[in-house]
């Protein structure tokens, strides 16, 4: 057996060939095992393999209490297809977690006891997890029986194959084609030259198509296996009579007598250190760009030694120290590139392998094209050159600061290192110990060390892939001269990068906190849920609801979210228009002497948020602070509305963005993506921004806009919630918010009315490749408490129905309900799913089905005792303690538009729910409320198929 400080060089020397593309086999299971030993795994886990070589790790951890993380982990995923089996491996990840020969259903038995069940495949793994409250009775025994039966002798029938091949389809489609075009089209510029595989969805789609049974039976025999398994739980357990059972149960698989397979080897082609390059024609996006791709060893996938723990250290603080040093060029209009990650990740086999640092540099026309590539070259050498002592430091702080800051590790956390230990022999310490070997490491690396990774992973001279993207006839320059460019540039004397930005310091001289005006008392009206209210003189009313953190990282932390309807009537189109955008505009273009790079990196600094936006109805303003910074945040928005920042330069780089999303270059699929077109069907006096509003906005029109509609905070609620105690802010608060601009104007109520009828429309989007469906189901509602409760509960029934039926067809079908007018007390059934153009109207007739099915035939006993259990704790959890969603936001401004009693709904919700929701009730509300007389259809298609 080898020396492990050998075997630990000849690991990494084989990774550092490996980045350069030389043909080596992978290392055997043993020899990798044996480098763990350097490593020791975390000695409160339970760690066994069984004699059929099943692994299992245990282990018992209280973070979040009463939960327990079961998880199946099979050593194989898409890299081990067959060329006949392309997405199978996919296809089994579907039938596998649906049902096991025991449990049929088995997301709906963890639905039911509160839990819930997914899986994922990856390039070389298949994961199945499972979530459970861990006072369920027998959970130990049949949550580990679904993994037994997730591990093997899984059958299916010829129908269930059919829907989650529809299924599987369905998760292959995107909201962005283009993103995604543009993704598939790097990666397989990077791995076709050393032999990895390359994603080609139409061979995947054909194999779907033309599914052959036997294919899929051979994989699945082939690869699930127990020398390929583990079961790794997690939560709140007794390890030692888990491990008897683990031990009986899963020692009853078997391998394959006739392969012994681990991994295949990987035989690199065509590899040599030399770049490499690439010409791709873009008819989407027509603008001239590079992308630079410099590739390294991916340390971070490898890392089994000490040694291999203190290179990936190293990298992980050069991906800190270029992370900031890239935000003093980026953070700029006029900036030498358009993106920069120095840990940029490609998917699929090629970033199991390696890492990346990426660049992508934009050229306006070819007459410019030398000097902007040269300008983006000399940024990236000047992001590599004259690191110091003192950027080393912060980044060695910032890598400590994390580990310290999440000490108490959660299971799914620990679940997820567990899952990389066993994939990928990733090393698995304790948290104590990982502290301490990292604390260790950290202090001995040095900035020789640092310079000498950069001098090894950095240069463009070697190990980098070009990639032009251009229109058809765009003639763009070669390799060659690419190469000269870089040399010239690697050779010449740089100027160091300035880092010289004005300081936190000179920002909080501009904000100046301190007021000496003696404070004014207020009246503080607080009700019986510990809601309270202030009304200000100048037409503000504050309402404050402190809460629980739910986690450490939101104790001390204080969120404002503000409304006000747009204060211009819908009548005058072009300045509601102007007020609905005059809020993103504040946002992009700073205030007072500062730019909005300035101030987001004050306000990163500083842990805090502010952000300004608008809907079709309200202008918005939300923000988050420690509660210590929290009167700097209030001085923040002051300084925004009092002195927004007149800059040309901001004001063509956010006009450029609106044109962008006006071409459709934006995220779509989202709710706003989709509803831009709905709206102004239900709103025909609602103004819409066309690109010929867009040519003639002036910035004194924007300015003018700004001061007429976003320069004070006249109407504004402001809705505070967080850790804090009222008294100790609310007078404070009060009496800054009295000295901010207002106008004393009146501000008028939103006219717009959700119209109830029959609707049909065919709507047209720009860069997407299939059909987007949105069904509602709108009813006038008498509003009760009771009704809502009842509603609510239809809602999750709706969906429930939903996914499972259009599964067949939809990535991810969802049904909602919601209320679409609160002062006309209008509520909405909502169906929304994707669909293969062609395929649309087929999945519409099924969702109608489920619709009528759930008004007509109402649920079951069954199912309403496990709604209701379920609703019930969820809302309780949900507005006693708040974390990433605050409960109180919502409910606080719904309550306050429709001008309802604040305190009656928490009350009684709960009590309502549990003890007077009869399944006649329920089922009567379904056949009084679920109608399709107002029914509307909603088809987006792509623009050039209409």
């Amino acid at each position: 057996m080898k020396d492990i400080k050998q075997l630990g060089k000849s690991i990494r020397a084989y990774l550092i060939i490996l980045c350069l593309g030389i043909g080596l086999k992978t290392f055997s299971q043993n020899q990798v095992e044996d480098t763990l030993k350097s490593i020791p795994l975390d000695p409160s886990v339970r760690y066994g393999k069984l004699d059929n070589g099943f692994t299992y790790y245990l282990k018992e951890n209280h973070n979040p209490e009463k939960k327990i993380f079961f998880n199946l982990v099979v050593k194989a995923g898409y890299s081990n297809e067959e060329t006949d089996q392309l997405q199978y491996a996919h296809l089994l990840e579907h039938l596998v977690a649906k049902q096991t020969r025991s449990f049929p259903d088995v997301r709906g038995y963890f639905k039911k006891i509160g839990g819930f069940s997914n899986a994922q495949t990856r390039s070389n793994a298949t994961i199945y997890t499972a979530t459970a409250p861990a006072n369920t009775k027998n959970i130990m025994e049949e949550g580990s029986h679904i993994l037994f039966e997730w591990a093997q002798g899984g059958t299916w029938s010829q129908e269930s194959i059919a829907i989650e091949r529809e299924a599987v389809q369905g998760e292959m489609r995107t909201k962005d084609p283009h993103g995604l075009w543009q993704r598939r089209m790097r990666s397989k510029q990077l791995a076709e030259p050393l032999g990895l595989r390359v994603y080609n969805e139409t061979a995947h789609i054909k194999s779907l198509k033309n599914y052959k049974h036997d294919a899929l039976l051979n994989y699945y025999n082939k690869w699930y296996r127990p020398d390929l398994q583990a079961a790794i739980i997690v939560g709140n357990l007794n390890v030692d009579s888990l491990e008897i059972r683990i031990k009986k149960l899963f020692s009853q698989l078997g391998n394959p007598t006739n392969d012994n397979t681990y991994h295949k080897r990987i035989n690199f082609k065509n590899s040599e250190e030399s770049n490499t390059y690439s010409v791709v024609n873009d008819s989407i996006d027509t603008r001239l760009r590079l992308e630079i791709i410099r590739k390294r060893p991916n340390l971070d996938n490898h890392m089994t030694s000490l040694s291999d723990y203190r290179q990936m250290l190293i990298e992980k603080l050069y991906n800190k120290i270029l992370s900031e040093r890239e935000k003093f060029l980026s953070q700029d209009y006029t900036s030498p590139f358009s993106s920069f990650d120095p840990d940029y990740n490609i998917s699929g086999e090629f970033g199991h392998y390696f890492n990346t640092a990426y660049m992508r540099i934009e050229v306006a026309n070819t007459q410019n094209l030398k000097q902007r590539i040269q300008n983006g070259i000399s940024a990236w050498k000047k992001l590599h050159h004259n690191i110091n002592s003192e950027d080393l430091n912060a980044a060695k702080e910032l890598i400590m600061k994390n580990l310290y800051t999440t000490k108490n590790l959660g299971s799914k956390i620990i679940v997820q290192k567990l899952q990389d230990h066993f994939i990928d022999q990733k090393a698995a310490p304790n948290r104590k110990n990982e502290i301490a070997v990292t604390s260790k490491m950290l202090k001995k690396i040095s900035l020789k060390d640092l310079n000498c990774f950069i001098e090894e992973n950095t240069s463009l001279l070697r190990n980098t892939h070009l990639i032009f993207y251009k229109e058809k006839n765009t003639v763009v320059p070669g390799l060659d001269t690419l190469n000269s460019w870089i040399q010239k540039i690697e050779k010449a004397t740089t100027d160091p990068l300035k880092t010289n930005r004005k300081s936190i310091a000179n920002l909080e001289q501009k904000i100046n906190i301190v007021d000496h005006t003696p404070l004014k008392k207020v009246s503080i009206q607080k009700n019986e849920i510990g809601v309270s209210t202030i009304k200000l003189p100048n037409n503000i009313t504050l309402i404050f609801k402190p809460g629980f953190p739910r986690s450490k990282q939101f104790e001390n932390i204080i969120s404002i979210d503000a409304f006000r309807p747009i204060p211009t009537s819908v009548n005058n189109k072009k300045e509601y228009m102007l007020g609905q955008l005059a809020p993103d505009f504040l946002q992009y273009t700073g205030a007072g002497n500062y730019n909005k790079f300035i101030l987001q990196q004050f306000m990163q600094e500083q842990n805090m948020s502010l952000n300004f936006s608008s809907d079709i109805k309200f202008q918005k303003i939300s923000g988050q602070s420690e509660r210590k910074d929290f009167l700097k945040l209030i001085e923040l928005l002051n300084l925004y509305l009092e002195k927004p920042r007149k800059d040309k330069e901001a004001f063509m780089a956010w006009k450029n963005k609106l044109n962008d999303r006006l071409d459709g270059k934006e995220i779509r699929g989202s709710t706003a993506f989709i509803m831009q077109k709905i709206n102004p069907v239900w709103y025909p006096e609602l103004p819409t921004l066309q690109k010929e509003d867009l040519a003639q906005l002036s910035m004194q029109d924007t300015f003018k806009a700004i001061y007429k509609s976003f320069s004070s905070i006249d109407g504004f609620t402001f809705i505070i919630t967080g850790d804090f105690e009222t008294d100790e802010i609310a007078t404070v608060l009060s009496n800054r918010l009295m000295h901010f601009p207002v106008k004393n104007e009146i501000i008028p109520e939103s006219k717009l009315h959700f119209p109830l009828k029959k609707i049909k429309k065919d709507l047209t989007y720009k860069n997407i490749d299939h059909a987007y469906v949105r069904l509602f189901f709108p009813v006038e509602v008498e509003k009760n408490i009771k009704t809502k409760v009842e509603l609510q509960l239809l809602a999750n029934a709706l969906n429930e129905r939903i996914f499972e039926r259009l599964r067949e067809g939809s990535y991810a079908p969802v049904a909602r309900g919601r209320w679409i007018d609160l002062n006309c007390k209008i509520y909405l059934f909502e169906i929304e799913f994707d669909s293969a153009i062609g395929n649309e109207e087929h999945l519409i007739q099924l969702a109608y089905e489920e619709f009528l099915n759930l008004k007509e035939n109402g649920v079951t006993q069954d199912w309403l005792d496990t709604a209701i259990k379920n609703q019930l704790q969820y809302y309780e959890n949900s507005f006693k303690r708040y974390g990433y969603s605050n409960f109180w936001t919502t409910y606080l401004q719904e309550k306050f538009i429709s001008k309802e009693n604040i305190s009656e709904e928490v009350l009684q919700y709960g009590t309502i729910l549990e003890h007077f929701i009869s399944l006649d009730d329920i089922n009567l509300t379904a056949k009084k409320y679920m109608s399709m007389s107002y029914s509307q259809k909603f088809l987006g298609f792509p623009e050039q198929d209409i």
